[in-house]
């Protein structure tokens, strides 16, 4: 998993891309410039008798320096640029929806409970809604409604997961999921159990909407 809040992130290639709350213009000219002045010398890559410079040690706080850095760039934007509203949250993290957009895929479980939960993840880079003690009367209600919400959130243009929590383990769903009903009924509708009991092992329903390009957590994607 990727640190939270990081500012840049290292792929294999060894190239940087930006984190969507800096300031492009801090980007051009500030970070960018550093990175790739210390990554095209680092001795590793031009050993000597050849121009290489900067060591491992270099490289590893120059990683640290910008993590910190992120670090001060998203507690700015919550309490200096965000407004309070989900819809600034979206903004900042350019996640294409409304948050009465969502709230209106997810009615169907809303309507099941009144102990839900739900915050803009400021690190993490996604919207978290849970509802739990879900008051469903048998499986197949539940079922209908989960591939209901799927199929509402399908439609937005945005990325998202659900993750169904159960006694025995954790169902998730993405975009691209099929075959809803039956990854729910393989570990709801154990033999023996009834309708009514299997819906029970149901202990919590997550969703997590994000934009797969800027969440900064790599289990989203």
């Amino acid at each position: 998993m990727k640190k939270f809040s990081k500012l840049i992130t290292e792929s294999k290639q060894e190239t940087w891309t930006k984190h969507p709350l800096v300031n492009p213009v801090d980007w051009d000219e500030i970070f960018k410039p550093l990175i790739e002045h210390i990554n095209s010398n680092l001795i590793s890559k031009v050993p000597p008798p050849g121009e290489g410079i900067f060591s491992s040690r270099t490289s590893r706080a120059l990683d640290q320096l910008i993590y910190e850095i992120s670090e001060d760039y998203s507690q700015y934007f919550q309490n200096v640029v965000a407004d309070g509203s989900q819809e600034s949250f979206f903004g900042a993290y350019d996640i294409k929806v409304s948050y009465n957009d969502i709230m209106d895929c997810i009615q169907p479980i809303l309507d099941q409970t009144n102990e839900v939960d739900d915050y803009p993840n400021w690190n993490g880079g996604y919207f978290y809604l849970g509802a739990k003690n879900l008051n469903y009367r048998n499986l197949e209600e539940f079922i209908e409604d989960i591939e209901d919400i799927h199929l509402k959130l399908k439609m937005l243009n945005v990325d998202y997961k659900i993750q169904i929590h159960t006694r025995n383990t954790d169902v998730n769903l993405i975009k691209t999921s099929t075959d809803i009903t039956k990854k729910i009924k393989n570990v709801t509708d154990l033999p023996g159990s009834s309708s009514e009991k299997a819906v029970k092992s149901v202990k919590e329903v997550s969703f997590f909407i994000f934009n797969k390009d800027t969440v900064q957590v790599e289990d989203l994607d």
